[in-house]
């Protein structure tokens, strides 16, 4: 998990692309790199999400039987490298607009999605109808606002390393410094009942702390790992 702007902000729409590009669909870079060219993820999701005062980038990977997780994190951030070199495939932008503007409609078909953007809208951008210029603000994001806003907020910022592993199995997590970038290290020990009972959902409200964890690295302050143990 990466800190992100706030809402509003010039790179939001870039920020909402390229986590499309990264993993919208099976076409998109770390889907297929981790689950068609190899199977090294049994699921992989990426969001960006931008508040009224700060905002977080996430990338959330299983992994396979019998891939570890530091394999996993070094080949993430060799692909998310990787993109900032080569820069973003034309082809797959322009799927990844015809899939948001096809989810735009769609999220506006019944009352309560439209009741939903007209709320959200006023409540981070101030204007309910802000949310429609928002919209073909991301359409028209162009690669190398994408590559930009990669290398600066994802590749050139600290992140945070979240590791759920069993109990017993801490030596699987992820707690090491990954080139020249520095990452705090956020490892959950779980016992078998409690790992069933969580899923997903610890893995998002998780993601708020760690991006306030996150936040303290861009402040120049490295805190030790964190051991939280879940019985």
């Amino acid at each position: 998990a990466w800190p992100t702007p706030e809402a509003g902000s010039a790179d939001e729409a870039a920020l909402e692309m390229l986590a499309m590009v990264l993993s919208a669909s099976r076409a998109s870079v770390l889907d297929r790199a981790f689950m068609i060219d190899e199977l090294l993820a049994k699921s992989v999701t990426c969001g960006s999400f931008c508040g009224d005062i700060a905002g977080r980038f996430t990338i959330t990977l299983t992994a396979a039987a019998g891939v570890t997780l530091e394999r996993l994190c070094a080949r993430t951030f060799e692909l998310l490298d990787g993109l900032r070199r080569k820069g973003v495939d034309p082809a797959l932008l322009q799927r990844m607009r015809h899939r948001h503007e096809a989810d735009f409609v769609r999220g506006l078909e019944s009352v309560s999605g439209r009741t939903q953007a007209l709320v959200l809208s006023d409540v981070l951008r101030g204007d309910p109808a802000a949310f429609a210029t928002h919209a073909e603000r991301v359409f028209t994001v162009s690669a190398e606002e994408g590559r930009d806003a990669l290398a600066r907020h994802l590749l050139d910022s600290p992140p945070v390393l979240l590791s759920v592993v069993p109990e017993g199995r801490a030596a699987d997590a992820v707690l090491v410094v990954l080139g020249a970038t520095f990452a705090s290290s956020v490892v959950f020990r779980c016992g078998p009942v409690t790992r069933v009972a969580l899923g997903a959902t610890l893995v998002w409200a998780v993601s708020y702390a760690v991006t306030g964890l996150a936040n303290l690295w861009a402040a120049g302050n490295y805190p030790q790992p964190i051991w939280v143990n879940f019985k």
